[in-house]
């Protein structure tokens, strides 16, 4: 007898298999390094090395929330960025346990405008999709980029390359395919999602409506003349240079001297990596740092050691933001609690 199965057990075991896609790849990255060659590449690197690695990655993530600010102010909700800190950590958190590493938090955040603020749900959601497009427009043009740049002087590595570019081309080609379709409606003012809810008679539907609103949002912001759009941008070119930064810090502590090109091409591999369907981008990760570490002639060891660092201070963050989460989390169920109480 067959038993039927729930979408969420599907999500379940969709999650259960891509983490240990991840854990195998990991496994493999790290024998094939060396445990040994790893632990070496640490033998140089300074203490106090962790604290601006940590203090970079905050500074990374505060820029982030301040994008965030800039385009919910823009869409008429006044609200603080440290206001919102908690919620973008919750957010984060979550994310980094879904199959692509920084999405699947959008209804954490959306739920605390919500709760929190009193913010629409699609305003909320439309928000949180605008500051997406926007990070994803320049993580884009950094893989490209530095990709090719990688290709052309340094020709085709020995290790991976092909295997990574497919984990995760597909993903780069849809967001790339999607983020121009919002670009070009937005900038032409042209409604599409109304026009695709119609083919299925669901335009007056409950999430027809929602969808349809967002649009509406998402379409007064992205135009010319919208100067948060260009300081959106700005904000996320400065969030990757700090990325940047925090690659080029790590190499030079790590005794590898002072990569600028090459940490503009280590930051376009760790996007690629992190885009494959892999929870946290687990094993993914690694493999993309290998690659690149090996390219550039500085030990794929070396890579594994700063993906080890990165991972450290991204995790403390992932504790914190857990704490965020579990605590709206209580508060969503005591809210529906004490509602049913009521009724």
């Amino acid at each position: 007898m067959a038993f039927p199965i729930s979408n969420g057990m599907k999500s379940l075991i969709l999650s259960i298999f891509f983490s240990l896609t991840g854990v195998g790849i990991f496994v493999w990255v790290i024998q094939d390094v060396g445990p040994s060659n790893i632990v070496h590449a640490f033998s140089g690197f300074p203490w106090w090395g962790v604290f601006g690695v940590i203090g970079l990655t905050i500074v990374n993530f505060w820029i982030g929330v301040i994008r965030w600010q800039r385009i919910l102010n823009y869409l008429g909700v006044r609200v603080s960025a440290r206001a919102l800190w908690g919620a973008w950590l919750a957010g984060f958190t979550f994310s980094y346990m879904t199959p692509i590493s920084f999405v699947g938090g959008e209804a954490i955040r959306t739920g605390f405008l919500r709760s929190r603020l009193g913010v629409p749900a699609y305003k909320g959601f439309a928000s949180i999709a605008i500051d997406k497009v926007i990070e994803g427009t320049i993580w884009i043009v950094v893989i490209v980029t530095g990709i090719s740049f990688f290709l052309v002087v340094l020709g085709m590595p020995a290790i991976g390359l092909a295997q990574t570019v497919a984990i995760g081309g597909v993903v780069i080609f849809f967001a790339t395919a999607l983020i121009g379709i919002v670009y070009v409606a937005g900038f032409r003012q042209k409604r599409m999602v109304h026009r695709v809810l119609g083919m299925f008679g669901l335009q007056n539907s409950q999430g027809g409506v929602f969808l349809q609103d967002t649009e509406h949002e998402m379409l007064g912001f992205f135009h010319f003349s919208n100067r948060v759009l260009w300081e959106s941008l700005l904000l996320s070119v400065a969030k990757n240079a700090v990325s940047w930064s925090r690659l080029v810090l790590i190499v030079f502590l790590l005794g590898k001297g002072i990569e600028l090109w090459g940490g503009f091409i280590m930051l376009a591999f760790s996007y690629l990596g992190y885009s494959a369907p892999v929870p946290g981008g687990f094993g993914t990760f690694e493999v993309s740092q290998t690659i690149a570490f090996a390219g550039l002639g500085l030990g794929a060891e070396s890579g594994i050691a700063l993906v080890f660092l990165i991972r450290a201070a991204e995790m403390l963050l992932v504790l914190v933001g857990g704490f965020f989460l579990v605590r709206f989390g209580m508060e969503f169920l005591l809210d529906n609690v004490k509602r049913l109480v009521k009724w």
